[in-house]
This record gives structure tokens, C-alpha cells and sequence, in this order.
């Protein structure tokens, strides 16, 4: 009953992250927008793009990490042919890690996009 609970509490949670992801790129776009013409909102444009800059940065290193961990799981593959059971965990995993790499690869895309949209 405690895990149900605790699941539900990390949905809320990454639910609540998402939104607070499609806030700050509106506020991203809209401000970008209105910097167009209001000089004094650049800074505050060029601080944003520095904080996409660090988003991708890090989306990088985890990326790096998880191909990292994926291809010691292959090495792993191939070494314990022995136990089927080791076999079909080491898949399971591997597979949660691609997926999380292509999560990853599309957060990075979708910011890369954002912070080069017409910057002028």
C-alpha cells in the first residue's frame, strides 16, 4: 500500500515538473517576443538561454552516462550466457535505458529549437 502511495506521489510530482517545463517556455517565447521590442528584456532573454545552455549540458553528460551504462550492460550480455534469468533482466534494463535515452535526445532537440527560433 506504502509503494501505491509512494508511486502516486511521483506522478504528481513529474506531472507538476512537466507543467513547470511548458511554463518556463512560454515565458521563454513570450519574452523573446517582447524583447523585440523592448531593448531591457534582452538580458533577460540571454539569461534564459544561458539556462537552456546548462539544461543541455547536463541532458548531455546523462545521455553520455546512460550509453555508458548501456554498453557495460551489453558487455554483460554476452559474458553471463549462463543464466537465462540475469539474461532477461539485463534486457529488461537495457531497454529502459534506450527509452530514456531517446527522452532525453528529445528534451535536448526540443530546447535546442527553442533557443534558436528567430533570436533577433
Amino acid at each position: 500500500m506504502e509503494i501505491a502511495l509512494y508511486d502516486k506521489k511521483v506522478l504528481t510530482i513529474q506531472n507538476e515538473l512537466e507543467n513547470k517545463k511548458r511554463d518556463i517556455k512560454h515565458n521563454f517565447r513570450e519574452i523573446k517576443n517582447m524583447a523585440k521590442s523592448n531593448k531591457f528584456l534582452k538580458d533577460i532573454v540571454e539569461d534564459y538561454k544561458k539556462y537552456y545552455k546548462y539544461i543541455v549540458q547536463e541532458k548531455r553528460r546523462e545521455e553520455e552516462y546512460l550509453r555508458m551504462l548501456s554498453n557495460y550492460m551489453d558487455t554483460l550480455i554476452l559474458e553471463e550466457k549462463d543464466t537465462e534469468e540475469i539474461l532477461h533482466h539485463s534486457n529488461k534494463e537495457q531497454k529502459r535505458i534506450m527509452s530514456e535515452l531517446s527522452k532525453i535526445r528529445h528534451e535536448i532537440n526540443e530546447i535546442t529549437e527553442l533557443t534558436s527560433e528567430d533570436a533577433d
